[in-house]
């Protein structure tokens, strides 16, 4: 107190300022500890094809602070590291071949012979070029439960050809 303030006092406002800092930090020093182990685990490379939470797109972009996907739509998402280590996560390059279940609903409005259906579909999808595994291709019904059905296809495609593969098959 000899300069006219107290010591403690501006101890205790350090002290204050020290914490706010640390908690404001906390967030950016997990995103650095995530990217670290994304590069540690090798999650994904550049160009890989992603997905994270509901987003699907090709990694443009890394640091250890977050990483840059694009996806189909040419849509440039980017995303906090600590989403990918912490929060659903795959990479579908990692294996040449991937299975992919496409989900249609259909209104109850119309009597529907759904085996006849599911059949049907499983012809069709075996005729797209981006089926792999003619005999790896399978319609099934996912819910009946809401105002409609809801059906689902799963067939066997090459990673690198997801986008085209999706698309073409959902059109089926």
């Amino acid at each position: 107190t000899k300069m006219g303030f107290n010591i403690s006092t501006f101890l205790v406002i350090l002290g204050s300022i020290g914490i706010a800092i640390a908690f404001g930090f906390q967030n950016l020093i997990q995103q650095i500890i995530s990217g670290i182990i994304i590069l540690l685990f090798q999650y994904f490379n550049l160009g890989d094809l992603v997905k994270v939470k509901s987003d699907i797109g090709f990694i443009q972009d890394f640091n250890l602070v977050n990483t840059t996907i694009i996806t189909n739509k040419g849509e440039v998402i980017v995303i906090p590291n600590n989403s990918i280590t912490v929060d659903s996560f795959m990479n579908y390059t990692k294996n040449d071949q991937i299975y992919v279940l496409l989900e249609a609903s259909l209104s109850s409005n119309n009597r529907i012979n759904y085996p006849e259906l599911l059949q049907l579909l499983v012809q069709k999808v075996r005729q797209s070029t981006y089926a792999l595994d003619k005999n790896e291709v399978y319609a099934v019904i996912l819910d009946m439960s809401g105002v409609g059905t809801k059906i689902g296809v799963k067939v066997k495609i090459a990673s690198a050809d997801f986008f085209g593969a999706y698309g073409a098959i959902r059109l089926i």
